[in-house]
């Protein structure tokens, strides 16, 4: 949770709110990826993250299985979520 604030931008209230596994949390990791991966202050073409909880227990009040996935690009960003 930490790196997904201190290396991709994640809001830190937004984790404190709803935790790490969160679909705004796959939004602001995905855009975050863009500005890492990006050079000379451009962002990169796309960016991908996933979050979610693998078990054995749940986690931040989602149940094992839980997954959302963002998609990020100039054009905008998506986020799908598998629960």
């Amino acid at each position: 949770t930490d790196l997904k604030h201190s290396v991709l931008g994640v809001d830190p209230a937004l984790l404190e709110a709803h935790g790490a596994v969160h679909p705004r949390v796959a939004r602001q990791m995905a855009r975050g990826v863009r500005d890492v991966l990006g050079r000379d202050g451009t962002p990169a073409d796309v960016g991908i993250a996933t979050t979610g909880v693998a078990g054995p227990e749940p986690q931040d009040g989602q149940p094992v299985g839980t997954v959302h996935i963002a998609v990020s690009t100039p054009l905008g960003t998506r986020v799908d979520s598998l629960v």
